[in-house]
């Protein structure tokens, strides 16, 4: 296990108090992940480095992420940077036709 994945698991037993993946990753809403806020996730970011945090680009409201400032009196600009690297915007249909064309 590397000193990142411990310091993770760390910060997580800090502020939830012990294994709350079972709880929150159980039924009736089962899952491998569960959401946290803008600001724990700037501050998960700021603790471990954006390689070491996992983001489920599908299930993350990229747009709303990337124009937001701060939450929680949390500064976001490594949240974004971060946001950014792992989830690049998709491609327009519009992109994918001119790609096509020769």
């Amino acid at each position: 296990e590397t000193s990142s994945v411990t310091m993770i698991k760390q910060w997580y037993q800090r502020r939830v108090r012990g294994n709350w993946k079972t709880k929150v990753c159980s039924e009736p809403n089962p899952g491998d992940s569960w959401c946290i806020c803008m600001w724990a996730t700037a501050n998960l970011i700021k603790q471990v480095g954006c390689k070491n945090v996992h983001i489920n680009c599908a299930a993350t409201d990229v747009p709303y992420l990337l124009g937001a400032e701060k939450d929680g009196g949390w500064n976001l600009d490594k949240a974004r940077e971060c946001i950014k690297e792992k989830c690049p915007e998709p491609e327009t249909k519009e992109e994918e036709k001119t790609k096509e064309e020769p």
